[in-house]
């Protein structure tokens, strides 16, 4: 998020001081860049961005925010009390700039990992909204009023890890991907809750004109999708014959594969899905379940064969999901490397002209598509529970949710 700004290569080097950022005055923050980037606008509105107490974070290092003395921000609610395991609870900010307009006393994180407790929680009045629904009570859910679907700018997908056989053939990865029935896993596995991929880059994100989606814009340019959704014969057909090209007919030769994932949510469905699915091509995976708190670090050090990704965008950018197949990314988790993909996305975010970003954007696209480098899955949604009584909220299509001006009737 930072390479366009000046000095950013020798940072990266350990040269902290080699940014070109400056306070010129107590209310000014000057930011020099080594290119223009045309979106660094953008970029600037991510959460990370906001500022943070310089004595504070130097005197507490890493734990400056984990307890309230020393989390200090600029946002609308302060911290008072943190209870680990427990709960996390805010109350107003009496020093923010807009105090005035904040209609929330308090508000109290209840901290619980099983979403059976969360939504025990929930019926029994402890708590007033839950984010992680039980999967298996969606369906007796929806249509309720107080059972939420809103959409997020999200790409749910499979990684390849192209560093190892079979994944480093285009082609098995291209097999692979086509055999899967995108629209019964969005309507049937997860119940609706999403939208099946047809791209990488989904719905949301903007192009060159302004209301333009960038989507919609693949799509023309294209003449259509990269996956047919609505005949997912015909896409399983063309994997069959990849895969005999591959040098696999009917899976003959095929080794035994192995997919990595987390339980939460849908993963395990979807893992078993994979299961019937790629069987259709004569192959065999055995699914490994890890905790997320091993799955994360797993696969960034990648260690597996396929796993699960997905990525919520920070700022309304395609470069912000492409960019993670980069050959230097340190999210590029299937290690994949095209140096036409990398050249495409540096011209990209170097150019002044925001017609040729985009431009770059719809061919690197395309390239990583073409290579099969990812396998794009669902478009993703926040699912939630919240009681009617709790009004003035706002969920965010980054993933967030927002209780400023929040009231309880």
């Amino acid at each position: 998020m930072l390479s366009m700004v000046k000095g950013y290569q020798d940072l990266a080097a350990g040269n902290v001081d080699a940014l070109a950022v400056t306070a010129s005055d107590a209310k000014t923050f000057v930011v020099e860049l080594a290119s223009p980037c045309v979106y660094f606008d953008k970029i600037c509105t991510h959460a990370s961005m906001a500022p943070v107490k310089k004595d504070v974070v130097e005197a507490k290092g890493d734990q400056w925010s984990l307890t309230p003395d020393t989390y200090i921000s600029n946002g609308p609610l302060k911290m008072i009390e943190w209870v680990p395991g427990s709960h996390i609870s805010f109350a107003k900010n009496e020093n923010y700039w807009d105090a005035d307009t904040i209609t929330l006393n308090t508000l109290k994180f209840v901290l619980m990992e099983d979403s059976n407790a969360a939504y025990s929680a929930y019926q029994t009045g402890e708590v007033s909204m839950i984010k992680d629904v039980p999967t298996d009570e969606i369906p007796s859910l929806q249509g309720k009023p107080d059972y939420h679907l809103e959409p997020r700018m999200a790409t749910s997908y499979t990684i390849y890890n192209v560093t190892k056989a079979p994944f480093d053939n285009a082609l098995v990865r291209r097999a692979l991907t086509l055999a899967v029935d995108r629209e019964y896993i969005a309507s049937t596995v997860m119940a609706g809750t999403v939208i099946p991929a047809t791209n990488f880059v989904g719905p949301g994100i903007s192009d060159v004109e302004g209301g333009s989606s960038f989507e919609e814009v693949t799509r023309k340019n294209n003449g259509g999708d990269y996956f047919n959704v609505n005949n997912y014969e015909e896409d399983l057909n063309k994997a069959k014959e990849l895969l005999a090209e591959a040098g696999y007919p009917n899976g003959k030769g095929f080794p035994v594969i192995e997919y990595m994932t987390n339980e939460a949510g849908y993963n395990k469905p979807i893992a078993e899905y994979f299961q019937s699915a790629w069987s259709e091509l004569g192959i065999r995976m055995d699914i490994k379940i890890v905790e997320w708190s091993t799955f994360a670090p797993t696969r960034r050090a990648g260690d597996f064969q396929i796993a699960r990704g997905g990525w919520v965008y920070d700022y309304d950018d395609p470069s912000n999901m492409l960019n993670l197949f980069t050959s230097e990314s340190g999210n590029n988790d299937g290690k994949y490397s095209n140096p036409e993909v990398d050249s495409l996305l540096n011209q990209a975010r170097d150019t002044a002209d925001k017609a040729e970003h985009y431009e770059k954007l719809h061919a690197a696209e395309k390239m990583i598509m073409e290579d099969a480098a990812v396998a794009p899955l669902v478009y993703s949604s926040d699912f939630y529970l919240q009681k009617p009584e709790l009004k003035g909220t706002w969920h965010s299509p980054y993933g967030f949710w927002f209780f400023t001006h929040a009231t309880m009737e």
